[in-house]
Formats: structure tokens, sequence, C-alpha cells
């Protein structure tokens, strides 16, 4: 039997996944299971035999034994998502039945170790509980009033003269017309009730003075303790100012770990994140209870409805309203891809946080390498958790499938932000520039663009009709009105130019010449030729060259609507046959897989496709071109020669051999050493180590052996 950790958690969750990636250099089982797959995605076989359960889960991933379940981290659990052609009747019933008959058998498990068991989870989320037991474990407790009597409340305040604090009890249900709002603690005076406090319980504690805030995690017999460091003119709830909080550790008195130990004893919690306070004197009061995992602060309006006065939210008043959670995914992303080195320039940054991803992905799926992809649609979401879901995997960075065709293979997607801002900045347009978009897809790019540089400077153009449609009107609904045409980008759109700048956001072989008609001398062309970044100077005599910046792989650019890539059943199938065998020399069998190798195959034998066949120790490569009927089959013999088998009028492994051989002989410079010149008739070299050292012409190259 193999022990199994399970981790109940949202598809999108980075402590999770920081977690797993630890367990697994442990050499820890881990099972990662999102309950909105449960029932549609996960199918469970559980049987009852002999007082216990046995059977399996399976997702088509993996496949976990109940009997080999020996933990449960419940860590972010999603709500079960049933089938959306289910009515909302049958949806909920659906879903009251996944969770009573997974959680059932999950609950029923015999001597599984779970952080934290969600019914203890849920015996402490009620805040009185938790302060009742913290002051009987010794844990110094403001003297608190939960009340919906409006004079009780005013006299409580007149009783305490230091200042009395209210806070909610709950998250709440956290929108209001749409908007995600916040509860946060604030002070309050007697003058500050309203009848509207008779509307429910409310929470007024004594004001403690503070020192500064802690923030406590509890794991097992160990606390780890940090003091918040606020900045100046800080909110009473730090929490308010998370943006502008910095830590530092700090030690935990005695006392105070052993009456923690005992709350978490009675709860029977091994997990916990109390929040704190020292006061001036050095004492530690509790400031929020060892609540699980559930995240606090935001909240529904309160329902007393009363305005929001003199810079602080009176009881009985609509509660301060935070960022939607796509304002807050915005900024998110902003942050990480400006940590991450993507984004530098300020105006990008306020492109990325003002324009709404999901205003152009209503339906998108998130490939996967084995063809499993996840398929989203937000105008089906009708759950919050499923809303909520289905915008972390908008902004998540990674490229999200829009189209595919007949066959199956993409022919439209949104490419990852990394790259997008990556390819924005490399632009370096600057106000009043003219840009030409080649590949509308969405239109995020595009409303990108047109935020930074105003709509009346942007074109963009795509063959699909469909896509186009689609762009032009999502592009409208957030305020946006470039000039949309539907045509074929590798003609450019002449009847706009001439361009300062020329953004490629499909793959191209070769850069046409219409580009270097189209931009002016020394403008820019930032296009992916093969699998790199080309970012290419038009010279004043007509042609560009320029250097590769970064890899980049898009979908390729179409001269049809309905022109579709070979899928690799396809590729394999011409390469079926009998041809020439030979067993050759080829010294660079282990770089086929490095990232400079396969950009070198897709820039110089760009018509060439390539499909890896892995079965246990052997690995074959597999070379089609679709269009003479070429292929070549390689294995490798032992180190330093292959069994190649080819067929056609093209020996296309002999052609891919002396590219890398090229590549090898100059000392295999890296892509940011290489570069591209393009001629006025179209001619492609590219350069290995500078502009003006050695130039291979991009034609199809001639094997070894001279035949």
């Amino acid at each position: 039997m193999t022990a199994t950790v399970v981790v109940i958690t949202r598809d999108q969750d980075l402590t999770a996944d920081l977690v797993i990636l630890e367990l697994a250099e442990r050499d820890v089982r881990v099972a990662r299971l999102d309950l909105a797959d449960v029932p549609e995605r996960v199918v469970q076989d559980a049987r009852l035999a002999g007082g216990s359960w046995s059977g399996a889960w399976t997702n088509g991933y993996w496949t976990v034994a109940l009997e080999e379940v020996t933990s449960v981290w419940w860590r972010k659990p999603a709500a079960h998502q049933p089938h959306p052609a289910l009515d909302a009747t049958e949806r909920r019933w659906a879903a009251a039945e996944a969770e009573a008959g997974f959680g059932g058998v999950l609950a029923a498990l015999p001597g599984v170790r779970w952080v934290n068991d969600p019914l203890r989870n849920k015996a402490a989320d009620h805040k009185p509980a938790q302060l009742a037991v913290a002051a009987r474990c010794g844990v110094a407790v403001p003297e608190t009033l939960l009340t919906n009597d409006p004079q009780r409340a005013r006299e409580f305040c007149h009783s305490h003269p230091e200042g009395v604090i209210s806070k909610p009890l709950r998250g709440g249900p956290g929108r209001l017309t749409g908007e995600r709002v916040a509860l946060w603690a604030d002070t309050v005076t007697a003058e500050d009730i309203t009848p509207g406090v008779a509307r429910t319980i409310h929470q007024f504690q004594a004001r403690v003075p503070c020192a500064y805030p802690v923030r406590m995690t509890v794991v097992g017999r160990r606390l780890f303790a940090a003091r918040v460091r606020t900045p100046p003119g800080a909110p009473i709830d730090w929490r308010a100012a998370h943006d502008a909080l910095s830590y530092s550790p700090v030690d935990v008195p005695p006392d105070v770990a052993d009456g923690v130990h005992r709350m978490m004893d009675h709860f029977g919690l091994v997990y916990a994140a109390p929040d704190w306070i020292v006061t001036p004197d050095g004492r530690l009061d509790v400031h929020r209870g060892p609540e699980s995992q559930r995240p606090v602060g935001l909240a529904a309006r309160d329902v007393s409805h009363r305005r929001r006065t003199g810079g602080r939210t009176r009881p009985g008043a609509p509660m301060i309203r935070i960022p939607t959670a796509s304002q807050d995914a915005r900024r998110c992303l902003v942050e990480d891809l400006t940590e991450r080195g993507f984004l530098h320039d300020s105006a990008w940054r306020e492109a990325f946080c003002a324009v709404p991803r999901e205003a152009f992905l209503r339906r998108f799926a998130i490939p996967s390498p084995d063809g499993n992809h996840r398929t989203w649609d937000l105008d089906e979401c009708d759950a919050r958790d499923a809303r909520d879901e289905a915008l972390a995997a908008v902004y998540q960075d990674a490229p999200l499938l829009t189209q595919t065709g007949a066959n199956g293979t993409a022919t439209s997607s949104s490419t990852a932000p990394s790259l997008m801002g990556l390819m924005l900045e490399a632009l370096e347009v600057r106000d009043g520039m003219r840009v030409l978009e080649v590949g509308t897809g969405t239109g995020y790019n595009a409303a990108l663009l047109c935020h930074r540089l105003g709509s009346e400077l942007v074109t963009t153009v795509d063959l699909d009709p469909r896509l186009v449609a689609a762009a032009r009107k999502s592009l409208e609904q957030v305020g946006h009105q470039p000039v949309v045409v539907c045509g074929d980008g590798l003609e450019g759109c002449p009847g706009r130019a001439p361009y300062d700048r020329l953004i490629a956001t499909c793959g191209v072989a070769r850069v046409p010449t219409a580009w270097l008609r189209q931009v002016r001398p020394r403008g820019v062309i930032l296009a992916s030729v093969g699998f790199g970044l080309a970012r290419l100077t038009v010279r004043p005599d007509g042609t560009a060259s320029g250097p590769f910046i970064d890899y980049a792989s898009f979908m390729p650019a179409r001269r049809a609507p309905d022109e579709l890539q070979p899928t690799p059943r396809e590729t394999l199938a011409l390469a079926g046959g009998g041809g020439h065998r030979e067993v050759t020399p080829f010294a660079c069998w282990d770089d086929l897989e490095e990232r400079m190798p396969v950009f070198l195959r897709s820039l110089m034998l760009p018509d060439v496709h390539q499909v890896t066949l892995v079965a246990g120790k052997r690995t074959e490569y597999v070379l089609a071109d679709h269009a003479s009927g070429s292929w070549a089959r390689a294995q490798r013999r032992e180190p330093g020669t292959v069994s190649v088998v080819q067929h056609g009028p093209r020996r296309l492994w002999d052609e891919l051999h002396v590219t890398l051989q090229t590549w090898i002989d100059h000392s295999r410079p890296p892509l940011t050493s290489c570069g591209l010149h393009v001629d006025t008739e179209g001619r492609h070299e590219l350069w290995l180590t500078a502009p003006d050292g050695a130039r291979l012409p991009m034609e199809q190259r001639r094997p070894l052996n001279g035949s």
C-alpha cells in the first residue's frame, strides 16, 4: 500500500502548489483534488464491507485507493459543480448529494490525519466560542459586547472612555451589486450607533492600546509569529493596508504559547492563524481567534442601511467597497509580472490594471499536455465559487485556448500575459505612434494598445471573420474602438499605412515584404519567426534587421479561415511507410530537445513538423513535410550514431543535421546572440553571433554529403 496525502483545494492555489512540490521532494505521494470536479470529472467507486469503505477515486490523471489515504489537507475547498445541463434545482440537489456522498466517505476513512477536520473547522469558526475559550485558556481578551440593542451599544461606548472597536463576526456574502465590499474593524462612539444596529447582531470590544500587531501561524505544536509593520497613517485594521505592510519574526512568550496550545486542543485543530496585538507594556491580546483556512475581512454591506460619514464606517452603514474580484486579480497579475521582470513601464502596468481580460475570454480552455483541456464558460458560472475559479483561470500567466479547428488543432488563443508584457515593452512605443497588430484574436492585446496609445492610433487585422466580429464587440464593450479589419494579416493593412510599429501575435515562417513596405524607416517589426521573437528595425533602404530577444511560440498565421495544421496522428500516418534506411553519425542527439535546437529547426525547416515518440528508454524522432510528402524517422543506435529512415524528395534528417552542425561549429551561440536580416525581395539570412558576422541563408539546406 502506498500512503497518500490528499490535498483538497481549488484549481488555482499557489500555497498548495509550493507545499505539494515540497512533499514531492520528500517522495510523498500526493493527490490534489478540486471539489469543483466532483462529480463531473472525478469518479468515486466506494463500497462498504465489514464496517469500512474500500474502492477508489479517479480523475483521469491519478487513481487513489481509499485504503491508501493517510492524510487530508482541507485547504481551500471549492463548491461542487454538477453538470451545467441540469436546471438550478437539479444542480443544488446534485451538489448536495455529491457533498454527502464524497464528503461522507472521506470523513469515514479510519486513521486519517486531518489538517484540519472540516467539522472541527466549523466548530472553531464561531467568534463568541473563540473568545470564551481564549479567556478560559488564560489569553488576554478585551471586554466584548454582542448585541442588536442600540441602547446597550451606546451604554457600552460610554463605559469605555478609552474607545470602542466595532468588528464583524463573519466574512458575510461578500458582494454588493456585483462588487466585493469590505467591513474592516474601526473605532465607534456612542454617537455613531444608529437604530440600524437592531437589524443584526453586532460585535463591540473595548479598545486596547496597540504598540504593533502580530500575525501568528500555528502548525501542530509549533508557533511562527511575525510582527506586522504598518505605514504611517495606516487604518486601525491593518489588513486594510495589506500592500504596504512588512513583517519581521518575533518570539512568542511561554504563557501565550501555552494558552494557544490549550485553545488548539480544545477545538481539535492542528493548523490556525490567529492575529494578536502587543500593548505598549508588552502584553499580547487576542485580536482574531484561531480561524483555520477561512479568509477574513471581506463582507457584504451591513444590513442596517445607514450612510458612511466622517471617514469611518458607522454601525448600520453600507461598508467600504474594495476592488471587484476582477480588479483585484488584475492588480495581482501586474504585481506578479512586475516582480518577475516582464513589466517595467508604468504605462503598461496601468494598461494591464485597467483592461479586464475576462471581457475577451468568455469561453476558453486551459491547455493540458495530455490533450484533456479543462474548459471554462464565464457565462455559465452561476455559483460565486465557480465565478471566482473561472476568474482565477483567466488571470493566470498562461496561454488560453479560445478556438479549435475541425481536426481538433488550436486555431486561436490568448497569449500568456508575461509574453504580452515582454512584447509590448519591446515595442518601445511613444505617444502619437501608429501601430498595426497582425492577429487580432480575442482583442485583448489590441485593448491594451488602445489604452496606451488611444484607439485612433491602433489598427488590428485578422483573417477569421468570427474572431474579428467577437473582438470588435468586446473592444466596444470596454470602451475602445480601434480600426478592426477582417483580412489577410500577412498582407498587412496598406490602407492605414505607414506605421511606426508592427506587432504580430501569430507565428510566421518568414517576414512578409508587405510588412517592410508599410513600416516607416527606423520603425520596428516585432514578430515570432519560428520559435524565436525577432525585433527588426526597418532601414531607410527598405531592408530590416535585428536580434532575436526571446523564445516564443504562437499559433501560425493562416491564409484561409479553414486552414488547419496537421495533427500528430496525420504526421505519423505520413511517415508510416518504407524508405531509405541507413546508420549515420550524429553527435547532437542529446541536444534535440533543448530550446535552441528546437528553435533552429523551426526557423530553418519551417514547413517540417516534428513528433517525438517515447517508449520506455527508447526515443524516436519523426519529421514530415506534408507538402512534398517527405519524411524521416530516427532512433539512436549507439552514442554518436543514429538509425535513420528517410523518404521523399527531401532528406529531412540530413537538412536538420546540417543546421545543428553549423550551430555547433559556431560554438553553440544562445538565441540572444542570433538575429535576422530581411531584404526587400524577402530573402532571409540568420546571423549566429553578430550582425556583421557570418550569415546563413534561410533556404533548404543541402545534406553534408552533397547529394
